[in-house]
């Protein structure tokens, strides 16, 4: 099985199973960039993806984001920073009940956050999965779907969202 960088597409060599599948990793230049201490920079760093990545440390709470991120969140960069849970940045309408993200009936079943969760637990990065959230628009839910996909870096998870469908 081919390995490539999910951010750069530089090849990381092989792993065991189907040579005619690709798997998906992080190469140490991306790595050491999005860990860079400098938070200026990280964030320059991400917003030259075309794509939504936000940032989530072990405790499930989201560390920064891109521009791509914050548009479809309508969250600033700053917010995306102030160490909300996933579910209460893409305003998630159980993250609103009583107990808030993590701690409703619903959170059990949650497929964003137990992405993040399997990735923390064990390393192994997601790739395009479906998930479906009730959000908050005003006064109303609209439902959206949309695939993410999961890296671990060291302490963190870098959380993708694609083919975002209101």
């Amino acid at each position: 099985m081919k390995r490539i960088c999910a951010w750069c597409k530089k090849e990381l060599g092989e792993k065991p199973g189907n040579p005619e599948l690709i798997t998906h990793g992080i190469c140490e230049p991306c790595a050491d960039t999005f860990l860079d201490s400098k938070q200026e920079s990280f964030l320059s760093f991400l917003d030259e993806f075309h794509f939504p990545i936000i940032v989530v440390d072990a405790e499930g709470k989201v560390m920064g984001g891109n521009e791509k991120a914050c548009d479809i969140t309508g969250k600033t960069t700053e917010q995306l920073q102030q160490k909300f849970l996933a579910g209460e940045i893409i305003d998630c309408v159980h993250a609103f009940e009583p107990g808030g993200c993590g701690k409703t009936i619903h959170c059990q079943s949650c497929t964003l956050r137990q992405s993040i969760s399997q990735t923390f637990q064990s390393g192994q990065s997601l790739r395009n999965v479906p998930a479906y959230k009730d959000i908050r628009v005003g006064e109303n839910e609209q439902p959206v779907r949309f695939l993410i996909t999961t890296e671990k870096i060291h302490n963190r998870v870098l959380l993708r969202i694609d083919d975002l469908q209101r």
